[in-house]
């Protein structure tokens, strides 16, 4: 089933339109003064105070989360983005789109594939999954050091750069990468011809 593509439009977006509202048409709780009074005291000379500038103000634009690559042979495919929470943005894919319009590679059966992120940025954990694009997933591969976000670590865990794991059965699939991280996961998606 395909969906809209509205669907597919991270919720993100929603909270980046409405930061973009004006200063002026944002709602203020400080008291107005009148002129005639003078600023309140602060106990230290108003020229110390630093005065933050617009640009100061406004949140930069977050970075965008890096891609996933897979290669099975051949130069590395970028895959289809998921869901993914990178760097205090998180944004949510209604559902995977139709395998035919995932990103296709090929390969043999039971053959090595590898997985990388761009940017060479790491990761600590991850899962492979793999199914026809109809029903349930099969898990392939899991592996790193699990963690739990909530808890106060006792050590860093290992960070990975890339894996490179036995790829699916014969079949035509569609190959769901996720990737874990302290702050984050990232997910990818491929259409995957193994023959």
């Amino acid at each position: 089933m395909k969906l809209p593509a509205r669907a597919l439009v991270p919720a993100v977006l929603l909270v980046v339109a409405s930061c973009s509202l004006s200063p002026a048409a944002r709602p203020t709780s400080s008291p107005t003064q009148s002129p005639s009074q003078p600023p309140p005291s602060t106990g230290y000379p108003t020229a110390s105070l630093p005065t933050a500038t617009p640009e100061q103000t406004r949140p930069a634009n977050p970075p965008d989360p890096p891609m996933g690559n897979l290669s099975s042979g051949d130069g590395p495919i970028e895959g289809w983005q998921g869901s993914y929470c990178w760097q205090g943005t998180c944004a949510d894919m209604a559902e995977l789109p139709d395998k035919t319009d995932l990103p296709e590679l090929e390969a043999s059966p039971g053959g090595e594939m590898v997985f990388a992120l761009s940017d060479q940025a790491t990761f600590v954990a991850w899962t492979i999954s793999y199914g026809d694009g109809e029903g349930d997933l099969t898990l392939l591969e899991e592996g790193g050091q699990p963690f739990d976000p909530d808890a106060r670590p006792t050590q860093s865990p290992a960070e990975i750069r890339g894996m490179s794991f036995d790829g699916p059965p014969a079949g035509d699939w569609a190959l769901l990468i996720g990737v874990r991280f302290p702050g984050g996961d990232l997910s990818y998606a491929w259409h995957v011809v193994v023959e």
